[in-house]
């Protein structure tokens, strides 16, 4: 057991590479595989974080903020912000070229997204 974080983890989700780690404080945090080591603590949701999706190298969160936020993982920096209109993102995925979400009103949305193999 390693402690993560200061509060309440909320989500995770693993690659070969890195791990992902979403907290009831906001923060998004980035771990190295397998050594386990933390590599970056990234800001910028307002609220916590209720879902994480790992794919090579982008990270989706979905947050109580009413946002999903696409993430660098290796660089450590949010790529992109969507807004989810009309209530609190609950979940997200990726689904190929988009990122999907569930929100607590009932809804799910699609937001396409471009990047390379290497998710550059």
């Amino acid at each position: 057991m390693k402690e993560a974080h200061g509060d309440l983890v909320s989500a995770v989700d693993f690659g070969p590479d890195y791990l992902v780690t979403g907290y009831e404080d906001a923060n998004v945090g980035v771990w190295t595989l397998p050594a386990g080591q933390q590599i970056h603590n990234m800001l910028g949701h307002n609220g916590g974080v209720t879902g994480v999706q790992l794919q090579m190298n982008l990270a989706a969160t979905s947050s109580y903020d009413a946002t999903v936020r696409l993430w660098d993982v290796e660089e450590g920096t949010c790529l992109k912000t969507f807004n989810e209109p009309d209530s609190f993102a609950r979940c997200v995925a990726f689904h190929g070229m988009r990122i999907v979400s569930g929100d607590f009103g009932g809804n799910v949305h699609f937001w396409d997204i471009s990047f390379s193999p290497t998710g550059k």
